[in-house]
């Protein structure tokens, strides 16, 4: 049996019983979310400031 970094590193078996193909390689998955993040710098520091859990406390308090 592997662990989970094996699969985790090893999309060949999900390819293979699936017929799923990765759209984006690693790299240019890492490279396009680092785009996104400097694309949207005022979504960067509103999580930062933690006025997140303001939204999350409104929208989720009753639950």
């Amino acid at each position: 049996m592997g662990t989970l970094a094996d699969g985790a590193n090893n999309s060949r078996r999900i390819q293979h019983e699936l017929g799923w193909r990765p759209a984006h390689t690693f790299e240019q998955g890492l490279r396009e979310t680092v785009q996104w993040y400097r694309d949207h710098p005022e979504w960067v520091a509103r999580v930062q400031s933690g006025a997140y859990r303001e939204w999350i406390e409104a929208n989720y308090a009753d639950r």
